[in-house]
């Protein structure tokens, strides 16, 4: 193999793997220094990550429920996530040479991104409405339209 434009990858998509795997194995080294059992971050999402608009300051700000004392901001929500990840690593790797405690991780909760809601025949017709007026499914309209809200609220 030679050198590249990318390295010694033969291209980006080959670069990109191998940093995903680096970053696994960081993560998996984390959990371990953790003291976790299971550093499976599939199955532990390890700490809980807060996002959301914040309307005083213009800016996503991310928070860690587990270390309050963090807070991340960015110009989008993954932006300020990724940096809070990167704080809450920090943050760890402090605690563990201070031999200070962690904090446990809130346990993981799962979703399975379907929600069944029962309304009123008038206001679904009056909501598929809204969506034919769009040219999109209910579906999307009521996913949209209650993003927007939490975004604005």
């Amino acid at each position: 193999m030679t050198s590249s434009r990318y390295g010694w990858h033969e291209s980006k998509r080959e670069l990109d793997a191998d940093e995903r795997r680096r970053e696994r194995k960081r993560r998996y080294e984390l959990g371990r220094l953790n003291g976790r059992r299971d550093t499976d971050r599939s199955r532990d999402p390890g700490f809980g990550i807060d996002a959301r608009w914040s309307q005083d300051n213009q800016c996503f700000e991310a928070k860690c429920p587990e270390l309050p004392q963090l807070i991340a901001v960015g110009d989008s929500a993954s932006e300020a996530v990724s940096l809070l990840e990167e704080d809450i690593e920090d943050e760890i790797g402090r605690r563990l040479r201070a031999g200070e405690p962690i904090p446990e991780p809130r346990l993981a909760r799962t979703y399975s991104g379907q929600l069944r809601v029962r309304l009123p025949k008038l206001l679904h017709e009056i909501l598929a409405g809204e969506a034919r007026r769009e040219r999109v499914s209910l579906n999307t309209w009521v996913i949209t339209t209650l993003a927007s809200a939490l975004r604005s609220g």
